[in-house]
């Protein structure tokens, strides 16, 4: 551990109490206390800086306090279990730009999600948003706040006037221009080291879905239109490439969120939860959302276009450290009004899946909701 350098999370308070007490935190859930010896303790977490190395604490401290060294590696390893603090491989002031990420490498680290390392792995990513709407637009701008290092955006659409009250990131001055323009440089004014690519295309076959999703870790489909047949087009595109996917819709009153991924054995992709709802029923409601030729207006505001487009980023966020994985196989729902995220459908693999299946069904549903190769 010598060559190693202890930072100390700086988001909990470190203060003596009563009698010779140590605390630190003032998190509800998330205090601890230490009884004894509160100098020693206020001076460790002090020389835990993230510049001296542990070789220099342990000179510090065996100086002014004749302890082990045993003793003190040992309650540096307990703070770092504790998520406490964070074991850095090279002072803090020799990470490029690490002022800028402070606040989120603090909170990774306390989180026991990373830190540094999380930091690290999320700059290498890339992440492809198909469809740069009202979720679209805000999935992309919190992808690249918590660190992402490459953004692909693909939306063929312009913003125009009824577009600006449900979103935060387009003006009346970018009415007329393409939403992806927007996007990037909204999203570079806020993290400069973000490399953001666009496409302005509208997708309709798989092959054109496939051109823009290639060398990409994960894909977010946030297109809504045609229904169905675009989530068929992304879903079949990242099955083909082994990329995995995620799927967001919103309507006035919920959320929707579904992950797939064919890297893991078992999971069932789009085709699979459609293929579990087929029947003449929703054969008939199918055609009748594919023959509908009224104008729709998009009930929404921006207040729960932020909560869906948070929530599905934090969730894809918790699968990605593993926080919280178990994600897959299930719709989920986000209700707007009770605050409350519900497994809405779950579904399994279908062996007669289209897409992902060994043992194809021709049902009259493919026809209905055919997809151009």
């Amino acid at each position: 551990m010598d060559n190693y350098f202890p930072k100390w999370n700086q988001d909990r308070i470190v203060y003596q109490w009563k009698n010779d007490r140590l605390r630190i935190g003032a998190d509800d859930v998330d205090v601890l206390e230490i009884t004894g010896y509160s100098d020693f303790w206020s001076d460790l977490i002090s020389c835990c800086n993230g510049i001296n190395s542990f070789e220099e604490i342990k000179d510090l401290l065996r100086k002014k306090y004749d302890i082990s060294e045993n003793i003190i590696e040992k309650y540096i390893s307990k703070f770092s279990d504790r998520n406490l603090l964070e074991i850095l491989d090279r002072p803090v002031n020799q990470i490029d730009h690490y002022l800028i990420n402070e606040s989120l490498e603090t909170y990774y680290s306390s989180e026991g999600i990373g830190g540094i390392k999380l930091l690290e792995k999320l700059s290498n990513l890339k992440v492809t948003i198909l469809g740069c709407g009202a979720g679209g637009s805000h999935i992309a701008l919190q992808l690249a706040q918590l660190g992402v290092g490459r953004l692909h955006l693909v939306d063929d659409d312009i913003v125009k006037e009824n577009n600006i009250n449900r979103q935060s990131m387009f003006t009346f001055n970018d009415i007329g221009k393409y939403k992806v323009d927007c996007v990037k440089d909204c999203i570079l004014k806020r993290n400069y080291q973000c490399v953001v690519t666009k496409r302005k295309l509208k997708m309709s076959t798989v092959d054109a879905v496939k051109k823009e999703i290639s060398e990409s870790d994960w894909v977010f489909c946030c297109m809504d239109e045609p229904p169905y047949i675009a989530q068929r087009l992304v879903n079949r595109a990242c099955y083909l490439f082994n990329i995995p996917s995620i799927y967001c819709f919103s309507q006035r009153s919920a959320g929707k969120l579904l992950f797939c991924n064919p890297n893991i054995q078992n999971i069932g992709c789009v085709d699979c939860l459609l293929y579990e709802q087929d029947s003449d029923n929703f054969q008939n409601l199918v055609k009748k959302f594919s023959n509908y030729d009224g104008k729709l207006i998009t009930a929404n505001i921006l207040t729960n276009i932020l909560l869906l487009s948070s929530w599905v980023v934090k969730k894809w966020l918790d699968c990605v450290t593993e926080k919280n994985s178990n994600v897959w196989n299930t719709l989920f729902r986000f209700d707007f009004y009770s605050f409350r995220e519900d497994e809405f459908k779950h579904f399994s693999k279908q062996s007669h899946c289209p897409t992902c299946g060994h043992d194809f069904d021709k049902s009259k549903l493919w026809e209905i909701l055919k997809i151009d190769e």
